[in-house]
């Protein structure tokens, strides 16, 4: 799936999307991701790609797991960083936060799931949904796409990576390093990156800017796509404090 967010940013900026054509392809990016964040090292991937592009520093932007990626690039290479958006991210859920079950519990839906994976089992359709209507055809094609995931990645999803996100002392050990302009970018109705969570990001990087679109989701961008990139053209436009 290739974002709309990209197609709206105005030129001459330039936007690289990596796609991923299979499956394969995927498990071996998870393996990646799972040793980037646990040894990082002077020379890492992301690192590696902007040196082929001979891009020496970047604007970031991530999305859900992705913000994670994002978040520990911009710590340890700051010199490479120029601005940062994170859309749906966390900061981790704390500790002494209030603990409600979720409406869908994901975590153990995904635990739960078989080979065949049905497109149009509970599962998908929850993981897919959102508050504000979306194309049904278009989800429909996520929902079959994600269906056809090997259960193997889904479990190396949620094992190597979503207990990650939820890993509080390990995000704001590291998220004081991150020093770059950030924009904070959540949908309200948002069900897997709730207010607690939301909040723990917020106070770990008090001077972010922060856009919170009202009713919409964990897909902000695909809900309202012109308002996403009005408000992350709008926030990497502006010129750079003067020291």
């Amino acid at each position: 799936m290739v974002s709309p967010l990209p197609r709206t940013v105005p030129r001459p900026q330039q936007a690289f999307v990596p796609y991923i054509y299979s499956h394969e392809e995927l498990r071996r990016l998870l393996d990646a991701v799972a040793r980037f964040l646990v040894a990082l090292s002077t020379h890492g991937p992301v690192v590696l790609l902007l040196d082929d592009l001979h891009v020496q520093k970047t604007d970031l932007v991530g999305h859900s797991l992705g913000t994670i990626i994002v978040q520990t690039f911009a710590e340890y290479w700051p010199e490479r960083t120029g601005r940062v958006v994170l859309i749906s991210s966390t900061g981790g859920m704390p500790p002494d936060a209030l603990k409600k079950p979720p409406e869908f519990d994901f975590i153990q839906e995904i635990r739960n799931l078989k080979e065949p994976i049905e497109a149009n089992s509970s599962f998908m359709i929850a993981w897919w949904d959102s508050p504000t209507p979306v194309d049904p055809d278009f989800i429909s094609r996520q929902r079959k796409d994600a269906a056809a995931i090997p259960l193997r990645v889904w479990l190396a999803v949620l094992d190597q990576t979503l207990f990650d996100m939820n890993n509080y002392a390990d995000l704001q050990r590291t998220l004081p390093r991150l020093k770059a302009p950030t924009l904070l970018i959540w949908g309200s109705k948002d069900p897997i990156m709730e207010e607690p969570m939301r909040k723990s990001l917020r106070d770990a990087l008090p001077n972010a800017q922060v856009k919170v679109f009202e009713g919409l989701g964990h897909n902000p961008f695909w809900e309202n796509p012109s308002g996403v990139a009005q408000a992350v053209s709008a926030f990497l436009a502006t010129k750079p404090l003067a020291n």
